[in-house]
C-alpha cells in the first residue's frame, strides 16, 4: 500500500514536471520565432550579442527536449500506470527505478526550461515590448503611424486584454487596494500610498517630458519652415496618443503628454520666428529620430508602469517603497542616456557649443508650464 501511495505521488511529480517543461517549451518556441521574424525585418535595434546568446540557448534547451523526447513523457507514463497489472508494477523496483529516472531527468530539464525562459522573458520584456521602430525607418510618417498602432495593438492591447480576463491588475489599481486597506504609509502626516506613487508619476513624467522640450527646442531654432515646425509637434501628438497599453483612450499618463506635446506646439508659436542669430546648425535627422524614439520609449515605459494589468500584490508600506526605488532606478539610467544623447545633439549644433541665454530663459518657462500640466495628473480617475 505504502508503495502504491508513493509510486502514484511520484507520477503526479511527473505528471507535473512534464507539464510545465511542454508550456515553457512552447512558451520559448514562440518567442524565438517573434525574434527572427522581427531581427530579419530589421526593426530591432538591440544588442545582436544578447540577441544571438538569448536565441542559442533556447534553441539548444529546445533541441534537447526533442532528443529526450520531452513531450512523450506524458504519454509513456500514462501508458506505464494504465496497465492491467498495476498492483504488481507498484513493487517491481525496476518501475522505481525507471520512474526516479524519469522524475530525475524531467525535473533537470524542466528547471532548465524555466530558466531559459525567464532569461528569454526579461529580454522580450527589455528589448521587444519597447521596440518602438524609428520615424526615417520609413518614407512616410503615416507609415510609422501605422506600425507603431499595430505594435502597441499585438505587443500591448491584445495581452492586457488576456491578463484582464485573469484578473491581473495594475499598479495603480494595487496602490489604490492598499489604500482601502488603511495602508498609510506615514501616519504623522497622513501620506496614502496613491499620494506617493501620485508624486512619483509626477516627477518621472516631468522629467521626461523636459527632455522632450529640449529635443523639440533645438528642432524649432534649427528649422526656419514654420510649416515644418509646425508638423513636428502634431507628428508627436500623434504618436504619443497611439501609446496607450489598455486602449488606445482615456490614458491618464499618455494625456499629460499630449498636453505637454500641445503646450510646446503653442510656446513655440509664440517665440517664432526666432532671430538669426539664435538659429543652430541643422540638426543630424538620424542621431534626432534615435533620440526620439528613446523618448518614445520612456513615455510608454511610464504608462505601462502605472496602467498595465501585470503588476503583483502589494503587501504594505516596505514592498511599495522597494517598487517605488525601483522605478527610479529604472528611469534615472534611461533618462540620464537621453540626456546625454541630448547633450550631444546640442554640442554640434550650437556655435562653440554654447547656450543663448535666450535659450535658458526659454527653457526656464517650458518647464514650468510642464510641471502645470504634469500637476493636474488625477490617479483616481
Amino acid at each position: 500500500m505504502a508503495a502504491e501511495i508513493s509510486t502514484g505521488r511520484m507520477k503526479e511529480e511527473i505528471l507535473a514536471f512534464a507539464s510545465a517543461l511542454d508550456t515553457d517549451s512552447e512558451a520559448i518556441a514562440g518567442y524565438i520565432s517573434g525574434m527572427k521574424e522581427m531581427n530579419a525585418r530589421g526593426s530591432m535595434e538591440i544588442d545582436l550579442d544578447k540577441l544571438k546568446t538569448v536565441l542559442t540557448s533556447g534553441k539548444t534547451l529546445l533541441e534537447d527536449v526533442e532528443r529526450h523526447k520531452g513531450k512523450m513523457f506524458r504519454q509513456m507514463i500514462q501508458d506505464l500506470f494504465a496497465s492491467n497489472d498495476v498492483e504488481k508494477l507498484h513493487s517491481l523496483p525496476e518501475v522505481q527505478e525507471k520512474l526516479e529516472t524519469i522524475k530525475t531527468k524531467l525535473f533537470e530539464t524542466a528547471k532548465r526550461a524555466s530558466t531559459v525562459r525567464q532569461s528569454i522573458d526579461e529580454f522580450h520584456h527589455y528589448f521587444i515590448k519597447y521596440n518602438i521602430r524609428k520615424y526615417d525607418d520609413f518614407d512616410e510618417y503615416e507609415d510609422f503611424l501605422d506600425e507603431t498602432k499595430n505594435f502597441m495593438k499585438l505587443e500591448w492591447r491584445k495581452v492586457a486584454k488576456k491578463l484582464r480576463k485573469q484578473g491581473e491588475k495594475s499598479l495603480i489599481e494595487r496602490v489604490k487596494e492598499l489604500d482601502a486597506w488603511d495602508e498609510v504609509i506615514s501616519r504623522k502626516r497622513k501620506i496614502t500610498a496613491l499620494d506617493l506613487m501620485k508624486t512619483l508619476a509626477i516627477d518621472l513624467g516631468c522629467k521626461i517630458s523636459q527632455h522632450v522640450a529640449k529635443l523639440y527646442l533645438l528642432m524649432t531654432v534649427s528649422t526656419e519652415n514654420s510649416e515644418e515646425r509646425n508638423r513636428n509637434f502634431k507628428q508627436l501628438a500623434k504618436v504619443l496618443q497611439e501609446l496607450g497599453v489598455i486602449k488606445r483612450e482615456n490614458s491618464i499618463i499618455i494625456e499629460r503628454f499630449v498636453n505637454v506635446a500641445h503646450y510646446l506646439d503653442r510656446t513655440f508659436r509664440v517665440f517664432a520666428p526666432f532671430p538669426e542669430d539664435l538659429k543652430v546648425k541643422k540638426l543630424d535627422a538620424t542621431f534626432k529620430h534615435n533620440v526620439i524614439r528613446l523618448m518614445l520609449r520612456e513615455v510608454l515605459r511610464l504608462e505601462a508602469a502605472f496602467r498595465y494589468p501585470d503588476s503583483p500584490d502589494l503587501y504594505g508600506r516596505d514592498e511599495l517603497l522597494r517598487v517605488r526605488s525601483r522605478l527610479r532606478k529604472v528611469f534615472s539610467k534611461q533618462l540620464e542616456r537621453i540626456s546625454t544623447k541630448i547633450e550631444e545633439l546640442r554640442m554640434k549644433s550650437l556655435p562653440k557649443g554654447e547656450e543663448d541665454q535666450r535659450i535658458i530663459a526659454m527653457k526656464k518657462q517650458l518647464d514650468a508650464g510642464i510641471k502645470d500640466i504634469w500637476m493636474e495628473l488625477d490617479l483616481n480617475q
